[in-house]
């Protein structure tokens, strides 16, 4: 089921990390490419193994909004008529997720798409309506990020972003501009 295979790969990416982790300087010095990466990887998460109550609260704050991420991808399928349950929804928007996330398109466009296709036709799903399913969560995703983007504007932080102002000009212009 897709449930195990998600546990079979989770589980499989944490005993990665940890070998990382644990091996990854020993490890790096016997690649032939990546080993800056390796290194910086490895220090990264001897860093985290070091605060594990931070690592702690990290996941429990990250747990209701993987928790909401579900819910609200599974009432889109439930809307469309797809006929997956809570769990197997569960199972499948994490790992749909995390190829969305990958690097290889710009905002993930194609592979969002490609994914719910790949998952929603084994539901019995039609290819046009996983492709619609994807794109309502999609303008879910940016109607949450527009919120965001409104509460940020409006607690005032935009003010540190603006390039500092030259000491030498006093931030005086030039005339004519």
């Amino acid at each position: 089921t897709s449930a195990a295979t998600f546990a079979a790969v989770f589980a499989g990416i944490v005993t990665a990390a940890i070998a990382v982790a644990r091996f990854g300087n020993h490890l790096a010095a016997r690649l032939p490419i990546g080993r800056d990466l390796a290194v910086r990887l490895a220090t990264a998460l001897r860093a985290m193994s070091g605060a594990p109550r931070a690592v702690g609260l990290a996941l429990l704050l990250v747990l209701p909004t993987a928790a909401a991420n579900i819910t609200s991808v599974w009432i889109v399928l439930q809307g469309y008529g797809i006929p997956m349950g809570f769990a197997e929804a569960a199972a499948v928007v994490p790992a749909a997720d995390t190829v969305i996330s990958l690097p290889v398109t710009i905002g993930g466009l194609g592979l969002r798409e490609g994914v719910f296709v790949l998952f929603l036709t084994r539901w019995g799903a039609p290819g046009s309506t996983a492709i619609a399913a994807a794109f309502t969560r999609w303008t879910g995703e940016l109607a949450r990020a527009a919120v965001g983007a409104a509460f940020f504007v409006a607690s005032g932080r935009l003010s540190g972003l603006a390039p500092p102002v030259a000491a030498a000009d006093n931030g005086k212009r030039p005339r004519g501009e």
